[in-house]
């Protein structure tokens, strides 16, 4: 039997916090023993925070049809996702601390990334911000330029994954290496290359919780930014993403900022680690 479920605007946000309201569908439908979950997301305005009030109902549309439903299908278990009408029937709360891996890139988005992967030895992702909303949470990039060095000297081949909406505006982030702009514009592409790389580099963001909330390996910088609430101490912990919770030995989140002196001290700690715990995995 399939279960229904909503996610209605009023209630929730169209940003990458879906990918919770996923795993919760997900545990609901375990817990019922049913076969698979049809989804429906309708509109609806909701005033709970800033990113509310400042999108306009055409930029949230937009996230529907280009985020919300394509991260749906990163949930084996969702037979169908689609815009239509509902009620919100799962309350959205926060993760409070790491959650069980639950999405996973489907199968046609692997394939269609093999060919691009294919002359790229040891892949390393940098997702890279680059939004209007709240600019000071954007992604260092004279940090990021000098991490991309850091890996080509090391034999890594660093992959830069430009902000999506930043993308569609034309906004450019150079960082000294390549861009794969279709990541950025479908979240199954993008959870496709996650999955790759030896390890996945980013500032705090959206993506980040797809990270969290799939098996790839990750390391987060950034998580705090002074005079945002959302990125405050109190929140962070409310919503279970402080760097001394056990999110497992593939995943690394820092308070600290994305620049060069903090980057490359991580990396040196960090990446061959994370290359050989992900070369086990991939030969077990």
């Amino acid at each position: 039997m399939t279960m229904r479920v909503n996610y209605e605007l009023s209630k929730s946000p169209a940003t990458w916090d879906f990918v919770n309201f996923l795993a919760r569908a997900e545990e609901q439908r375990l817990e019922r023993m049913q076969d698979g979950i049809s989804l429906r997301i309708s509109f609806g305005q909701r005033f709970q925070s800033p990113r509310d009030r400042a999108f306009s109902d055409a930029r949230k549309l937009w996230r529907i049809h280009n985020l919300l439903i394509s991260l749906a299908r990163c949930l084996p278990s969702v037979v169908d996702a689609a815009l239509g009408p509902g009620v919100q029937t799962l309350g959205y709360l926060p993760p409070a601390g790491p959650q069980k891996p639950r999405l996973e890139a489907p199968g046609y988005a692997r394939e269609a990334l093999g060919a691009y992967l294919a002359s790229k030895p040891n892949p390393v992702s940098i997702t890279l911000r680059a939004s209007d909303f709240e600019p000071q949470r954007n992604s260092d990039l004279p940090g990021w330029r000098a991490a991309v060095d850091w890996l080509k000297e090391r034999g890594y081949s660093p992959i830069a994954v430009p902000d999506a909406e930043g993308a569609v505006r034309g906004a450019e982030a150079p960082i000294g290496c390549e861009e794969y702009v279709p990541a950025a514009l479908y979240p199954e592409l993008r959870l496709a290359l996650y999955e790759a790389c030896a390890v996945n580099l980013m500032a705090a963001g959206g993506p980040m919780e797809l990270c969290l909330n799939a098996a790839v390996p990750v390391m987060i910088w950034k998580l705090q930014v002074e005079g945002l609430p959302m990125n405050s101490d109190k929140n962070l912990e409310r919503r279970g993403f402080l760097p001394m919770q056990d999110f497992g030995p593939l995943k690394r989140l820092y308070l600290e900022p994305d620049d060069e002196a903090n980057l490359l001290e991580k990396l040196e700690q960090e990446v061959p680690r994370f290359a050989a715990l992900v070369n086990e995995r991939k030969a077990a």
